[in-house]
């Protein structure tokens, strides 16, 4: 929605004094020269790539990107902007355009499940206790956010347990994370073995067993501080530990405050410490081990900075040291492939409006292997259900299960919710494009953007609209030319102008259309092979399953001037199944792909043995070319110097960390043209100037959580109820 300046500037003036509230009751339309009305489908496939180039330039400071823009050196911040760091003459600077939007998305810190201390649940529950989360919306983000527990957040709507009118709460008990309850975390980290042994005020962890003459074994230390695994119905591989209590040998559960009384030490509470309070069994320093937990996070950001800063505290808060480390975003990302962190900061974006999200904690999942590394069987059975089941009533019960199960073990916690508040020059450029819940600094301002419709630019540019130099500032460096293999939403912003897919979204209301590769497509669901189709594939045969049907154009071509055909969307789909890409893995490895037909060079179909609501929606990869990629034998891994597309800018050149240089593809297909442009806008005439216009999309009015969104009719009817859904998670810093 469009930033009403007045309200944003006493906003900026409260925020001096700590105070800082945020408006969020703007009606968000769309504005085109002056009038709101809503634009149709095809406003949005047609005109695509309107500037002569495209400059992405590296800026890496956030204070440095917003001064870079108030002085014209770029055309528009490459990310959500730190209110913190606007002044009120921004407000009132007529060069400088600012949107707001709900984030479909939340920074969060992610724990590696598998590495000791945040592999042990109390742990990771504790601190959600300790955070301030309230505090932390006003310290890291001046008010402009919402308070979050579920990853399924309230900008998603009717999915979500904090949803206005959810139907379920996020926990079995209906508490939240919100408030800080700092005596719980103390108790729940102390119940799994967490004390202060030594009395320095820091706590240390109980290694050793317990065994008692009489009950048995009744605590093992070493088994609490394992890891999840794969296969078990908790997650643990001791199954006498469910998380939070240990199953003795006399049949009975006890936690480790309640295993020192069993074996005749003081109560414990959450302030105790001291070896001469524990039972004699259990105070043998050569069972007690130093504590402390690292939090990472990405330079260059003072949100990242307060973020991690205030999880320090509240480790610090329940006695565990909780140090800190600045590294860059690509070396962070690094480090989670790896496996080599214990808590990551840093932020998902571009979440679609259903809990298909979720899938990022399925046992199966790459993505859970790369990052979280959390399992649980009883979630996965829910994941399956979410995935698989074709009934919407049952669909959105087993996310709620699900995420009730996310509340008690938080594999990550969700730090914030926040608006996502964009910033731009009006001045040389119309046509920003600020899509729901994703912000104006995102692929369709890109292609949309166009020189400012006047009559000295008329003249001035003998092939108006076209023209022009677009600066976008990109927060980060590229990780990578291939997106078979980056995650990095930095990245994709710069590939995201060359590659593209089958299908694209209507950003006003986030519905497919055939903007992509494809002239239309169709959807059969559920769909049964007929009896001379299952006997031609016996190894293959589609029962109860999905048919998507794509009638490709015959008008395209690639970017070394080869026709685009079928055989490159066959490629594409079993490449990606076939390689262990760890973006497209999840979307494609378990999607029950069973056959892809090519019957003539402009059509494509694609059988899946899955009637869920959200299988479409997997078909959403970029589309490669047969005859470029097909010559290396590690493709995810092949280093593509000169990305290849058919988009509608092409690679130019680069210098690493600095900039990259894209030109206009001047034999795309969806290329704009005077007759094209005047379609929907009117030339000016007898003047030099026009009104900024800014394209705000949107179509609802949003309070304290959102109203269902324009779409909501199509989630729970259109085409079977399939919905749009998310086809890569995109990762920032923040």
């Amino acid at each position: 929605m469009k930033v009403n300046k007045k309200v944003l500037f006493g906003l900026l003036i409260l925020a001096a004094f700590s105070t800082f509230f945020w408006s969020t009751s703007s009606t968000v339309v769309a504005e085109t020269a002056g009038t709101n009305q809503a634009k149709s489908d095809q406003f949005w496939i047609d005109n695509r790539g309107y500037v002569d180039q495209i400059v992405y330039k590296v800026i890496t400071q956030d204070e440095l990107l917003v001064e870079a823009t108030r002085t014209g050196e770029i055309d528009i911040v490459g990310q959500f902007v730190d209110v913190a760091l606007l002044k009120p003459s921004d407000l009132a600077d007529p060069d400088l355009g600012l949107t707001q939007t709900r984030r479909r998305g939340f920074g969060h810190i992610t724990f590696n499940n598998q590495e000791f201390p945040s592999s042990v649940r109390a742990m990771r529950q504790g601190f959600a206790y300790a955070l301030d989360k309230v505090e932390l919306q006003q310290r890291a983000l001046g008010g402009a956010s919402f308070t979050a527990d579920s990853v399924i957040v309230g900008s998603l709507g009717i999915w979500s347990c904090e949803y206005e009118f959810t139907l379920s709460p996020c926990s079995p008990s209906s508490e939240t994370y919100y408030d800080p309850q700092v005596g719980l975390g103390n108790t729940t980290i102390l119940n799994a073995g967490f004390y202060d042994f030594n009395g320095d005020g820091f706590r240390e962890y109980f290694t050793g067993n317990v065994t008692d003459s009489t009950l048995g074994l009744i605590w093992s230390g070493s088994s609490v501080a394992q890891g999840n695994v794969l296969g078990t119905a908790s997650g643990y591989p001791d199954p006498n530990w469910n998380g939070y209590t240990y199953l003795g040998g006399d049949g009975t559960r006890r936690t480790f405050a309640e295993v020192n009384v069993v074996m005749n030490g003081d109560p414990l509470g959450p302030g105790s410490s001291g070896a001469s309070a524990l039972a004699t069994g259990m105070a043998d320093s050569a069972n007690w081990e130093d504590v402390e937990f690292i939090i990472t996070g990405s330079a260059g950001s003072n949100i990242v900075t307060i973020v991690v800063t205030m999880v320090s505290e509240g480790f610090y808060a329940m006695g565990i040291k909780g140090n800190t480390e600045f590294i860059t975003f690509a070396a962070l990302l690094q480090k989670m492939d790896a496996g080599d962190f214990v808590g990551l900061f840093f932020a998902y974006s571009g979440m679609a409006p259903n809990p298909t999200f979720l899938q990022i904690f399925d046992g199966e999942s790459v993505t859970n292997t790369q990052r979280a590394r959390w399992y649980n069987d009883t979630f996965d059975a829910l994941w399956d259900i979410i995935d698989q089941s074709s009934d919407f009533d049952e669909v959105i019960q087993a996310g709620f299960d699900a995420q009730q199960i996310y509340w008690q073990e938080q594999p990550m916690v969700v730090m914030y919710n926040n608006e996502l508040t964009s910033l731009y020059r009006t001045d040389k450029f119309d046509g920003f494009v600020t899509v729901p819940g994703e912000g104006a600094f995102g692929y369709d301002s890109s292609i949309k953007v166009h020189l400012k419709n006047t009559l000295e630019n008329w003249d001035k540019y003998p092939n108006y609209p076209l023209g022009g130099t677009y600066v976008f500032g990109l927060a980060q460096p590229m990780d990578s030319h291939n997106s078979m293999n980056s995650n990095n939403a930095y990245t994709r912003d710069v590939l995201g102008t060359i590659e593209e897919y089958l299908f694209g979204l209507n950003p006003e209301d986030l519905t497919r259309i055939p903007s992509g590769l494809a002239s239309d497509f169709t959807i059969e669901a559920p769909y049964t092979d007929d009896a001379a189709t299952k006997a031609a594939n016996p190894d293959a045969m589609i029962i109860n399953g999905s048919k998507f049907t794509f009638n490709l154009l015959n008008n395209v071509t690639w970017h070394n001037g080869e026709n685009f055909t079928s055989a490159d969307v066959a490629f594409s789909f079993e490449v990606l199944k076939t390689n262990v890409s760890p973006v497209y893995f999840d979307n494609l490895e378990h999607i029950p792909f069973e056959r892809i037909e090519t019957p003539n060079d402009y059509q494509v179909i694609i059988y899946s043995n899955s009637s869920g609501l959200f299988e479409f929606a997997n078909t959403g990869v970029p589309i490669y070319q047969k005859s470029y990629w097909s010559q290396f034998n590690d493709v995810v891994n092949h280093d593509n110097p000169v990305p290849q597309g058919t988009g509608p800018y092409k690679w130019v050149a680069s210098t690493p960390g600095e900039f990259y240089l894209q030109e206009r593809n001047d034999d795309y297909y969806r290329k704009p043209t005077v007759d094209s442009f005047l379609k929907y806008f009117t030339k000016p005439t007898g003047v030099t100037t026009t009104p900024t216009t800014t394209t705000t999309t949107s179509g609802t009015t949003t309070t304290d959580e959102p109203s269902p969104a324009p779409g909501f009719e199509i989630l729970v009817t259109l085409a079977g109820m399939m919905v749009v859904s998310v086809i890569f998670l995109k990762l920032r810093r923040r």
